[in-house]
């Protein structure tokens, strides 16, 4: 082993190791850094909430960017109106918030397609305005709706950030065979990893939004409580368990009970209950 050639093997074979493994470190802190930046935004969002911030322009945004968006697709640029699908976001933004009760259908008729948006957008608001006040004068408190909004907020990003979570790692388990499409995987990972947490964004709002409107209170109705149980028999152990009547009611006054086999057991025999004891140590007495 003293040999230069052996001594000059060695050394090489060891350095090809560590620069393999140093590349493959460096490729799992590349990898890691993008899911580290996802989740300092997620993050931030959630302490925000936690710390109490006021949510109501922060959701009305999600509202008004629902207009928008709903607006977009059935009304798309360069269509004409006759083309436009008003019966489709007469029924989508439906199912955001209450909108028959601000307006009918044909009170989007005959609006261009910006003041239609300015139109919607002024009722989303208006309601949301409506379910605050409802709220309130139901529960007597201004700020429930705050609480809710919170409530809402961290329910909804919770399960988005944990279903983001587990579609990353999919994604990371299969990234490597892109290789083979002449692609690098470290770019196409960060490609979609984007893609996928602006989805996740648009979804959370998109939930948010559409959860606001469907808070409905109810009201806990007092538990009932349990009749008193009644304790008038007495239970007879030497004649399976059955029900006779109290001991002031059985004929006689109060007679002695008997063993299992019919007969009243000897002062130093066990006694018919069962304890172990001797019938004298027991319910002689009786």
């Amino acid at each position: 082993m003293d040999a230069r050639i052996l001594s000059r093997m060695i050394e090489r074979a060891q350095k090809k190791v560590e620069e393999h493994y140093f590349e493959s470190r460096k490729h799992v802190l590349q990898y890691d850094d993008v899911m580290n930046k996802q989740r300092e935004v997620i993050y931030g969002e959630r302490r925000r909430i936690l710390e109490g911030a006021n949510l109501r322009e922060t959701i009305l945004g999600f509202l008004r960017q629902t207009v928008a968006d709903s607006v977009e697709i059935f009304c798309p640029e360069g269509e004409m109106e006759q083309n436009w699908d008003l019966d489709g976001l007469y029924e989508g933004l439906e199912e955001y918030f209450p909108l028959s009760v601000y307006a009918k259908r044909a009170d989007l008729d005959g609006k261009a397609k910006h003041d239609l948006q300015d139109y919607i957008t002024e009722l989303i608001e208006q309601a949301y305005s409506d379910k605050e006040q409802q709220i309130a004068e139901v529960t007597g408190e201004a700020e429930v709706m705050r609480d809710f909004e919170h409530r809402v907020a961290l329910e909804v990003i919770n399960r988005k950030w944990m279903e983001h979570l587990a579609a990353m790692d999919y994604l990371r388990e299969g990234i490597f065979l892109r290789g083979y499409a002449q692609q690098d995987p470290l770019i196409v990972y960060q490609k979609e990893a984007f893609e996928m947490f602006e989805t996740m964004q648009h979804a959370i709002q998109d939930e948010i939004a559409r959860f606001m409107f469907h808070i409905q209170l109810v009201q806990e109705q007092d538990a009932q409580p349990e009749p008193p149980k009644k304790y008038n028999d007495w239970t007879s152990l030497d004649n399976g368990g059955s029900t006779t009547p109290g001991l002031s009611g059985m004929p006689g006054g109060s007679q002695p009970l008997k063993g299992p086999h019919g007969k009243k057991p000897g002062r130093n025999e066990p006694c018919w209950c069962g304890s172990g004891k001797k019938y004298k140590s027991c319910h002689y007495p009786d």
